[in-house]
């Protein structure tokens, strides 16, 4: 005859450690999407270079309106922006004292192969034909050695290379004056 026999007693050892990994299960994802920074989805302005360091630029277009672009997330020191397949990476060095040696190094780290090297006074720029360039510009505040690096990289990179290639060029134009001002 068949009988129907009770299954020991669980431990409550046991229900409480089966409990706390379910818990962890269920609620670690939840918990983990709060620590997670959410990037707003928004365009925001470009800015080359470093707030937190005291020296960025605002990327303007032919127009002189701001040109505005999704912020990705980028690693630690270097900002990143998505417009519309091309993507802006921008970052400040400090304490550089060699321009032409930090701009051949950041163009190794971007695995940049340019075709053309362009050097006017304290700005450096370089493309490759097909779908990436990297301009830098060097300045010094306050005795400190600035080397502000710009990547751009996409399909129709051109058009954007060009922009902040003419706002660094006339932010260059512009610096001995705004020393000359200081000076006086």
């Amino acid at each position: 005859m068949a009988y129907y026999q009770f299954r020991p007693a669980v431990p409550k050892r046991i229900w409480a450690l089966t409990l706390f990994l379910l818990a962890i299960c269920l609620g670690g994802p939840v918990i983990a999407a709060k620590l997670v920074p959410v990037i707003d989805t928004k365009p925001t302005p470009v800015l080359l270079g470093s707030e937190e360091e005291g020296w960025s630029i605002q990327l303007h277009d032919a127009t002189g309106a701001p040109v505005k672009c999704l912020q990705t997330v980028g690693d630690v020191v270097e900002k990143q922006w998505d417009c519309d397949g091309t993507t802006i990476s921008t970052m400040l060095y400090t304490g550089s004292e060699d321009q032409n040696n930090t701009f051949q190094r950041y163009l190794r780290l971007k695995a940049l192969q340019p075709s053309d090297v362009q050097h006017r006074g304290h700005l450096r720029a370089a493309h490759n034909d097909t779908d990436a360039g990297a301009v830098s510009l060097a300045r010094t505040i306050n005795d400190t050695e600035y080397t502000l690096c710009v990547y751009l990289q996409g399909n129709n990179f051109q058009p954007l290379y060009t922009t902040v290639l003419e706002q660094l060029s006339a932010d260059v134009a512009e610096q001995p004056q705004k020393e000359a001002q200081t000076a006086a």
